[in-house]
């Protein structure tokens, strides 16, 4: 869920030792467990579970994370941001708060058609993730979020909860996030220029489909939902069926898709969506920054994919099979 109140993140978690009460006296509060400790909310917040840890492990708050970001963020003179924090997990075990900047870093793709920085700092109580930030855009024409095209943009400002915040070191980080971002605006530019037919779009969003199955849990209708998109473009600036079109479309019709993975809550099968919705952004930004890389990659991709006939709208058209893409 979205959170628009402060409290809801604020909360403060405390680290408590695990206790075996089995075969103990009535009343005994039980025999300590080494090395294993429960993560709860303090009794102000109802003493919810969050998660577990060893000994080693050291809490970093939610509102610790945010705090520390947005005093880095001031330091650089950064204040026009906009902020949004969605609670994740048990008992909102994992926070991602995401900052974007539509008016202060803001780059041309193309005329009338510019993308913004966005950048997300995570944390979690739960073993899930280290605390860390992610770098990315956001197209401000419909608001498609996009993680950044480099590794080191990907996972940026990592730590264990080892180690304590820092607010050089998350400013020295937000630097560097901003300047892969200036990178992956040049690469967005360049997609811009790379043509090909509405139906070879349709094959390399068939390639797209099997690199995200492989990475993640199969969705049968992903290639559906994708093509749907592709057909009927939201935007002018995509394109149509009829006419020329370029890889930077068929990038922003796998983001479009991403973001309405996102709408909602859960799933059918209980998975929250935004987390589905971000592995879903990583591999469609590595698959398409591969295709950049490789020349070749990229014109396999215009080939007929391999992709299984049950991912196809029905009535869809039967393809050969074709390997020439890893």
């Amino acid at each position: 869920m979205l959170v628009d109140s402060v409290k809801a993140w604020e909360f403060t978690a405390e680290k408590i030792p695990v206790r075996n009460s089995y075969g103990c006296p009535a009343g005994s509060p039980g025999i300590l467990i080494p090395d294993h400790y429960q993560i709860r909310k303090t009794a102000e917040f109802g003493h919810e579970n969050l998660g577990t840890c060893g000994k080693q492990y050291e809490i970093v708050q939610h509102k610790d994370i945010i705090q520390t970001v947005e005093s880095a963020l001031d330091d650089m003179g950064l204040k026009g941001f906009k902020r949004n924090v969605r609670l994740l997990g048990e008992n909102g075990s994992r926070m991602v708060a995401t900052y974007s900047f539509k008016e202060e870093i803001t780059k041309a793709i193309k005329q009338g058609d510019s993308v913004g920085f966005r950048l997300e700092a995570r944390n979690s109580y739960d073993g899930k993730w280290r605390y860390h930030m992610v770098g990315g855009g956001l197209r401000l024409i419909c608001l498609n979020g996009m993680v950044g095209m480099d590794r080191e943009s990907q996972v940026g400002w990592s730590g264990k909860h080892t180690t304590s915040l820092s607010m050089d070191v998350a400013r020295e980080e937000i630097q560097k996030l901003i300047k892969l971002f200036d990178q992956d605006v040049t690469k967005m530019q360049n997609m811009a220029e790379k043509t090909f037919s509405h139906v070879q779009g349709l094959h390399l969003l068939e390639h797209l489909t099997a690199k995200l199955q492989n990475e993640a849990k199969k969705d049968s209708t992903l290639f559906k939902n994708l093509a749907s998109i592709w057909e009927a473009p939201s935007y002018e600036l995509d394109g149509s069926p009829s006419g020329t079109r370029n890889l930077w479309q068929s990038y922003n019709c796998a983001t479009q898709h991403a973001r309405d993975v996102e709408a909602g809550s859960t799933n059918k099968k209980g998975v929250e969506r935004w987390e589905q919705s971000d592995k879903q952004r990583l591999g469609i930004s590595r698959f398409y920054n591969g295709l950049l890389r490789d020349g070749s990659k990229f014109q396999a991709a215009l080939e007929p994919s391999c992709l299984p006939d049950r991912n196809r709208p029905r009535g869809g058209r039967v393809v050969v099979a074709y390997s020439g893409l890893d």
